[in-house]
């Protein structure tokens, strides 16, 4: 504004005066501006003083005063910008700088270059964040980029592998077994591994277990973390019980034992059992027995005249059926799903011969079939829905005959002729099978009805003794005895039809016995040892 010219001016003020008047101006500046001088009739930057002799004008001048300015200097180090708000710093290389009125508050941001890492910032600010100055004075900041850090190592599996048997897992690392002890092997995980299990001669490849399943002899695994796997092989042939000079006859199985008759000077009569996998026999019980039936609780046997039972571990014996002080002829056991024992007996009197078929459950005997004409053959088994069983008539013509579970008439299924005596008896899948002792057959007849097939036809000679057999899913084994040291004595199968007739094991010697059947395994006895043939 403009003092002294009346009122304080501010923008055009017009004043008159008399002439010869003299007039004291002075400039006076707002705050943040300066007076920057007079023009017109006044000149300079002071008072100005006028004698007015004629109209004048004079001009006051004032600017902005500009603020103090700092200088912000920024410098970058390796790969990455810094840009400031309010603008000005914009350093997309090693550095740059730019001034700020005092006062002001700039706001200073780091972006990284591709695949780097911003580090932080020193001088005027410190960590990772945005970084704030205050323009009191100048001021320098550094920004620091690094580079992006190596990627972390790729993490780790560890296979393990086991061996069980005379076999060699190799492949991916792997060579175990065969003496070559390389069994275990860290690889990257998420590597594809590929094992190939080898068996040796004579050995067969049982399965994989753990991080591989399966019967194939070649696993493929993604490796991840620790993974344990096991490849089991078995011997196709194994001794479980060698020959020890003592006398063996029966046998049955159940879940993981083979329990057999024994007798010796020691001990007389008695049975023991073995696991199917091999080891050390244990003895469960004193008994003489001539036929054995077991489960996974009990173990069932027949002295020919009394049938007794012990748990499978072993224990006192007891007694739980007696054909009575004039009975004997008590045939072979059988056992169905729910733990029932069935067995057929016969007696003379003065009559004649007459026998029963019986179910004993919860070690209650319930008859199913009496007074059976002439009396029962030693042959019975039980499926889910039959009991069958061989008898014979007073002509001793043969039978096979079978009864429902819970009792009523029975039907036959094979007249098998004069002096057919069946001596064993498997239900198995659609078909029954038996056996003819006196003619030496295995024969097989559908469950449907029909014709009986003679699935022993090529043992069939003079001599020749079949008593015993074994069926899984729908196969038929059996045992084979010749006379006069014929060589074709052994263990065999065949198909219901006759069809893929096998020898499965033979020998000179006529010291056969058994055999007993489950999923995997053929157990017989040859020469005295008890042996267990993968099928």
């Amino acid at each position: 504004m403009v003092r002294g010219a009346g009122a304080d001016c501010r923008g055009n003020c017009h004043l008159m005066y008399n002439t010869g008047a003299a007039v004291h101006l002075e400039a006076v500046p707002d705050s943040g501006y300066a007076f920057t001088g007079w023009s017109g009739a006044c000149s300079g930057s002071s008072a100005c003083d006028l004698t007015l002799s004629a109209n004048a004008s004079a001009v006051a001048t004032f600017n902005v005063i500009p603020p103090k300015m700092h200088r912000l200097t920024v410098a970058v180090d390796n790969s990455g910008s810094v840009t400031s708000q309010p603008g000005g710093i914009n350093c997309p290389g090693s550095g740059c700088s730019a001034d700020f009125g005092e006062g002001t508050t700039v706001m200073l941001t780091a972006a990284p270059a591709s695949g780097w890492v911003f580090g932080g910032w020193s001088g005027a600010c410190s960590g990772v964040s945005d970084c704030s100055v205050r323009m009191d004075a100048d001021a320098s900041v550094r920004a620091t980029f690094n580079p992006p850090p190596p990627p972390p190592p790729p993490a780790k599996a560890h296979m393990i592998v086991s061996v069980e048997g005379n076999g060699q897992v190799s492949g991916s690392g792997i060579n175990c077994g065969f003496g070559s002890t390389a069994c275990d092997v860290t690889v990257n995980a998420g590597t594809n591994v590929s094992l190939t299990a080898t068996p040796g001669d004579q050995v067969r490849f049982m399965g994989w277990s753990g991080a591989c399943s399966g019967g194939g002899t070649t696993c493929g695994i993604a490796a991840n973390g620790e993974m344990r796997l096991t490849a089991k092989f078995q011997d196709v042939l194994t001794t479980l019980v060698a020959n020890d000079r003592g006398h063996r006859t029966a046998l049955a199985l159940n879940s993981t034992d083979v329990f057999y008759a024994r007798s010796d000077s020691v001990d007389g009569g008695s049975i023991w059992a073995v696991s199917k996998s091999g080891g050390r026999p244990r003895r469960v019980a004193l008994g003489n027995a001539a036929t054995l039936a077991a489960d996974d609780g009990y173990l069932y046997w027949s002295d020919n005249s009394s049938i007794y039972s012990v748990p499978v571990g072993g224990g006192s014996a007891s007694q739980i059926f007696s054909s009575g002080p004039q009975g004997y002829g008590l045939g072979r056991l059988a056992l169905d799903a729910n733990g029932a024992l069935y067995f057929s007996n016969y007696e003379y009197d003065s009559t004649g011969s007459h026998g029963n078929v019986n179910r004993m459950q919860n070690r209650v005997t319930t008859v199913l079939v009496a007074n059976i004409r002439g009396r029962p053959s030693s042959g019975i088994e039980v499926d889910d829905k039959y009991v069958y069983f061989g008898a014979n008539d007073t002509s001793q013509n043969g039978f096979l005959q079978r009864v429902p579970k819970t009792g009523g008439a029975a039907d036959t299924m094979n007249a098998c002729g004069p002096y057919c005596y069946i001596s064993s008896i498997k239900a198995d899948g659609a078909w029954v099978f038996f056996t003819n002792l006196q003619h030496a057959d295995v024969l097989s007849i559908p469950k449907a009805g029909g014709s009986p097939t003679v699935l022993s036809a090529r043992n069939d000679s003079a001599g020749a003794g079949v008593d015993d057999l074994d069926a899984n899913a729908g196969v038929a084994y059996w045992v084979t005895v010749r006379s006069y040291g014929e060589t074709v004595s052994g263990v065999f199968s065949a198909n219901p039809d006759g069809s893929n007739w096998t020898t499965l094991d033979t020998g000179a010697d006529n010291n056969w016995q058994g055999p007993r059947v489950d999923s995997t395994a053929v157990y017989y006895w040859h020469a005295g040892s008890l042996l267990r043939r993968l099928k």
